[in-house]
């Protein structure tokens, strides 16, 4: 305290300073504030504000990734699809190769006229363009005993093939019966196996056409069962392609 100055009472001081203490860091009411904390509530805010985004972009990041992995199962999805028809079309193919290929042996292999064998009988099923004609040829070139046409419609007489074929009817008479009982290649062979079977006969000569002999051949040959000898002899033909395919 300066010389010549009153003194201040200490109430006075302590006022005063509570005076200058407000100036600097109250406000009303005398109720001190520091500086850095009401600075701190702007740095608070911004804290918030960057942890908010840092959340958010980890969520993308998370949503990004997500993307990413779904596009790559699509993706592997469609890889396994495509590879799954390249297989059934390889399948398909394989199949259709193995059938060209039997439909192309099937062809090469089927069966032609029988020259120079005898048998005990000829069997002619009825359907086709030169079977009748063939088996009577073979009967009068004495090639067989006795002849089997099966499959004629009902009511057809021996005479009236005598007179259609222009073969004497003492022929038909003596060597030629009809069956008029089957209806399919398989009938056709049970029909015959009977026949066969009531005469005692042990080798066949099967006079159809060619596209026929194979699977005619296969019926009558397990119809009759092994004691019976049974030979193609196939009578050249033009079928349709769509006959073939049936075949």
């Amino acid at each position: 305290r300066r010389a010549g100055r009153a003194a201040v009472p200490a109430a006075d001081r302590a006022g005063c300073g509570d005076r200058r203490g407000g100036g600097r860091r109250g406000g009303p009411g005398g109720a001190g504030v520091p500086r850095h904390a009401a600075g701190g509530v702007g740095f608070g805010t911004a804290g918030r504000d960057h942890a908010g985004r840092g959340r958010l972009g980890a969520a993308g990041a998370v949503a990004a990734r997500l993307r990413i992995a779904g596009d790559g199962g699509g993706a592997d999805d469609r890889r396994r699809r495509v590879a799954a028809v390249a297989v059934i079309v390889r399948l398909f193919g394989l199949v259709a190769l193995a059938w060209c290929l039997g439909f192309a042996v099937f062809m090469l292999l089927l069966p032609q006229p029988l020259g120079g064998n005898t048998t005990d009988a000829i069997v002619v099923p009825t359907g086709g363009a030169g079977r009748i004609d063939r088996g009577i040829a073979l009967l009068q070139a004495k090639q067989a005993r006795r002849m089997l046409v099966t499959g004629v419609a009902l009511g057809v007489r021996p005479i009236d093939l005598a007179r259609e074929y222009r073969t004497p009817s003492a022929q038909f008479a003596c060597c030629i019966d009809l069956g008029a009982e089957a209806v399919d290649t398989r009938s056709n062979a049970e029909g015959t196996a009977a026949w066969v079977k009531t005469h005692g006969y042990r080798t066949v000569r099967l006079v159809t056409s060619d596209w026929h002999g194979p699977r005619a051949r296969m019926e009558l040959s397990a119809a009759m069962g092994p004691g019976v000898l049974v030979l193609g002899d196939g009578v050249p033909s033009t079928p349709r392609l769509g006959t073939l395919v049936n075949e």
